[in-house]
């Protein structure tokens, strides 16, 4: 077939490729937006994706937590727990693991496993003697309020 004259048949650029490790946190940072913005359906499905292309990514392990927080504010106690204690098992020397345990004992509370809930919360302390004082404060101040044995 002829060619069109006097148009100028744009061509295509050549792809850019983005590095990898640039692309997964720009698909972190994205869910991250979604959950700072109350969209835990969207941070849910962003962090999932994330995890699932992404699990040995330096923020995999803040991935699993925000995972397991857009569950928590969602009420889905079961789902927050598992995701908290995968989280936990998967990253234990992460500097979110001494958020998740405590949120793990959060989610089982609201599962009413109140006996559960206690144990994990007890455990702050003993895993991360030296962590951060809100999380110790915030186990203390649950464990209050279950009223669990030290």
């Amino acid at each position: 077939p002829p060619q069109p004259t006097g148009i100028q048949v744009a061509k295509p650029n050549p792809v850019t490729t983005v590095p990898a490790g640039a692309k997964a946190t720009a698909q972190y940072e994205k869910a991250y937006a979604n959950i700072r913005a109350k969209n835990y359906d969207a941070a849910r499905a962003g962090f999932e994706d994330f995890l699932i292309n992404h699990k040995d990514h330096v923020l995999a392990a803040n991935a699993k937590y925000w995972l397991g927080e857009t569950y928590y504010v969602q009420g889905q106690y079961k789902s927050s727990a598992k995701a908290f204690a995968e989280g936990f098992q998967s990253f234990p020397k992460s500097a979110k693991s001494p958020d998740m345990l405590p949120k793990l004992g959060m989610s089982l509370a609201g599962m009413k496993k109140t006996k559960d809930a206690c144990v994990a919360l007890s455990q702050v302390p003993v895993k991360f003697p030296s962590g951060n004082a809100n999380i110790l404060a915030r186990a203390k101040q649950e464990m209050d309020r279950l009223a669990c044995e030290s």
